[in-house]
């Protein structure tokens, strides 16, 4: 768990240190945002309030690149996993139909050699095994491998080819 803790607040350190101040949205929240891009900001012990303050500082608009519209559903739809895992629920999220959906498509579509490459990872998906023990690390790793592929559930395929 403090692996997966740690790598939620690298990704949220990175967001906020990338946040552009003099975007009018920024603007009311300049104090916040120079406090949590300072060197002596307390990211290793954050209070509730300080968590509150960080997650709207993430919202903000920033200069990291987050990916297109569909790499940020797939990563909403598995951050919802997460945090089903990290408060320690046992029932399998919502959003597990709609990975199982995910992993469907990008299969039917497994002739595109980026989505090959990760056939392994989406079999185990669909066919149940990988939600067996499921942990917040497997789920963040997942995110991470096919994050990049969320484009492509929708492009055509006919004949094991793209379509122009």
């Amino acid at each position: 768990m403090a692996a997966a803790r740690d790598s939620m607040l690298t990704e949220v350190y990175r967001l906020v240190v990338g946040l552009d101040t003099s975007h009018p949205a920024a603007l009311p929240h300049l104090d916040a945002i120079r406090r949590w891009q300072s060197n002596t900001a307390p990211w290793t012990d954050l209070t509730p309030d300080a968590e509150d303050e960080i997650t709207a500082l993430a919202l903000l608009p920033g200069g990291t690149d987050l990916g297109g519209d569909d790499a940020l559903r797939f990563d909403l739809s598995m951050f919802d996993i997460e945090l089903v895992l990290l408060l320690g629920g046992t029932d399998a999220p919502q959003d597990e139909g709609d990975l199982d959906t995910i992993a469907k498509d990008l299969l039917d579509r497994r002739a595109i050699p980026a989505i090959g490459t990760h056939e392994r990872l989406l079999r185990q998906i669909r066919n149940g095994s990988w939600w067996t023990d499921l942990t917040i690390a497997a789920v963040e790793g997942a995110r991470r491998d096919l994050r990049g592929l969320a484009h492509l559930i929708d492009v055509p395929v006919a004949g094991g080819c793209v379509e122009p």
